[in-house]
């Protein structure tokens, strides 16, 4: 009788062990699944020609967009093995593996009367009207024109709450520069340059409803904000960079200072940021409303520069309260926050001395 009870115990025993063991197993592959970081922005990825979807898999693992290759090799054979075309995506660390799955594959099925376009954090209207044309019979003059007409810009700023009549100031360049949200769309190959810019901006406002009370709490428009993020999109290197440059930006604006952002006079003379280095004569135009090199120039351009992702416009909604007036990046991108002007001098010319000064 002894020896019958000590078996069953023993296979109960057996049981509970396995029964844990799958659960841990269950929870191990769940949390795999879940995103790296659910905060993280967007960002670009490019597929190179050639990459099989594997080679692809694993180098997402290796540069931390997902947590697990394999898991992601058995989720799309269960799903589907797909094809994934060499080209540029928009992707992020908040994305789980079942939505890096589905972005990766929606390239797939686009049909024989729609084009794809993807426009990046950080890019200007210009460069899109580049991306469009390529895909599009629309050319690159038609786009830029037919966005750029003030009644049809009027006829947008009354049917977005968002857009105001500060876009109209005839010192902007391009009225919606900053307003068109960096994605990867879809449309079809008829659609006018107004279709393709009303579906953009449709999406850059369901991004700010998001944020609709700590819009309303903050000291700025939101063109302001949209101004100040397309600044933080290319002067900040990663996010958390972006809320401290954010900072150094807003205690300047208080204290009635000039920002003195290099990326605002750059797209002032009309060239790709850090080019080549900017003449005096370009630095010290002060007639043109977007260089913020300019002690005359105070606070913010007349507009956004580029068109920021989410974790910029973030970053311009809520600036880290910090006591900094100062920042300098070295050529690894690390940036480095400083209190006062000889402070900062100091610590140029210490990345200067250890060679990661950012030469041109």
């Amino acid at each position: 009788m002894k020896r019958k009870l000590n078996k069953t115990r023993l296979i109960i025993f057996l049981l509970c062990v396995i029964g844990v063991l799958l659960l841990t197993i269950v929870a191990i592959v769940a949390v795999k699944m879940m995103p790296v970081d659910r905060k993280a922005g967007e960002e670009a990825y490019t597929v190179e020609v050639g990459k099989g979807t594997y080679e692809v898999y694993e180098d997402l693992e290796d540069k931390g967009y997902i947590k697990s290759a394999f898991l992601m090799k058995l989720y799309s054979k269960l799903k589907g093995n797909i094809e994934i075309d060499a080209g540029d995506f928009t992707i992020s660390k908040s994305y789980s593996i079942p939505k890096m799955y589905e972005t990766l594959k929606v390239r797939n099925s686009v049909s024989a009367d729609e084009i794809e376009f993807t426009l990046l954090e950080g890019e200007n209207i210009k460069t899109l009207a580049k991306k469009i044309s390529e895909v599009s019979d629309i050319t690159e003059e038609d786009f830029l024109k037919e966005v750029n007409d003030k009644e049809f810009i009027k006829s947008l700023i009354a049917k977005y709450s968002f857009l105001t009549e500060e876009v109209l100031n005839e010192n902007i360049y391009y009225s919606l520069e900053g307003y068109l949200f960096p994605d990867t769309y879809r449309v079809l190959k008829s659609s006018t340059p107004g279709e393709i810019v009303e579906k953009m901006l449709e999406e850059l406002g369901k991004k700010l409803n998001e944020y609709e009370e700590d819009i309303k709490e903050s000291e700025f428009t939101i063109h302001e904000i949209l101004t100040l993020a397309s600044i933080l999109e290319l002067e900040g290197a990663g996010i958390d960079d972006k809320a401290s440059i954010s900072g150094v930006f807003v205690n300047r604006i208080r204290n009635g200072w000039a920002l003195g952002a290099d990326a605002t006079t750059y797209y002032a003379v009309g060239i790709p940021l850090h080019e080549r280095e900017l003449t005096y004569n370009e630095l010290d135009d002060c007639s043109n409303k977007y260089n913020t090199r300019c002690d005359s120039n105070i606070g913010l351009p007349v507009g956004p520069i580029a068109n920021p992702g989410i974790a910029s416009i973030e970053a311009a909604i809520n600036p880290e309260d910090n006591n900094y007036y100062y920042y300098a990046s070295d050529k690894y991108l690390n940036v480095y926050f400083s209190k006062t002007y000889n402070e900062h001098l100091s610590t140029i010319a210490r990345l200067k001395r250890e060679g990661i000064w950012y030469e041109y």
